[in-house]
């Protein structure tokens, strides 16, 4: 059994898990925003569809991040540590609190919580790690490295507290 799991890694079987970019999220997350677009709007159909979409997508990005995660630590340590990708990450943080305000909106206020609580340390860890990288492993000629991700913080800063309100006591 531990051969069959060798010859996966090795013949490159699994590389596209091992280059899996963490910016994925973003489809769990554009699809939650829509569903609670739709919503508010009275496209329910829609805004089911979407949800569910929503949700799918989330859970498949977390399986998959994990498995990542285990299966090519190394693949996951060098992207936390690249100023072109570590804002990326940021993403789970928007797509988990966007999952967690339509669980809330469906009845489900603890997985709501736990969404919240989950993406609250995500983001703490992240926010220190990636404001760290871009201010201790920038080099001269990577002056220029602030792009569209970057921005990505400032939309998983106010998913937190778009969600922690809902949440609160």
């Amino acid at each position: 059994m531990n051969n069959a799991l060798e010859n996966l890694k090795d013949n490159n079987t699994l590389r596209w898990l091992e280059g899996l970019p963490p910016g994925y999220f973003a489809v769990a997350m554009a699809s939650g925003i829509l569903s609670i677009a739709f919503d508010m709007i009275g496209q329910t159909l829609l805004a089911e569809g979407l949800f569910m979409a929503a949700l799918l997508t989330w859970v498949i990005m977390l399986g998959l991040s994990a498995w990542r995660l285990w299966r090519f630590p190394q693949a996951v340590k060098i992207d936390l540590l690249n100023i072109r990708r570590v804002f990326a990450f940021f993403t789970l943080v928007v797509s988990t609190n966007v999952v967690g305000i339509l669980l809330h909106q469906h009845g489900y206020p603890q997985l709501a919580l736990a969404c919240w609580a989950f993406a609250f340390v995500v983001w703490s860890l992240l926010l220190y790690l990636s404001f760290s990288v871009l201010t201790f492993l920038t080099h001269p000629h990577t002056v220029n490295v602030v792009h569209g991700d970057w921005l990505t913080s400032i939309i998983a800063t106010q998913s937190l507290v778009l969600l922690g309100v809902m949440v609160a006591p």
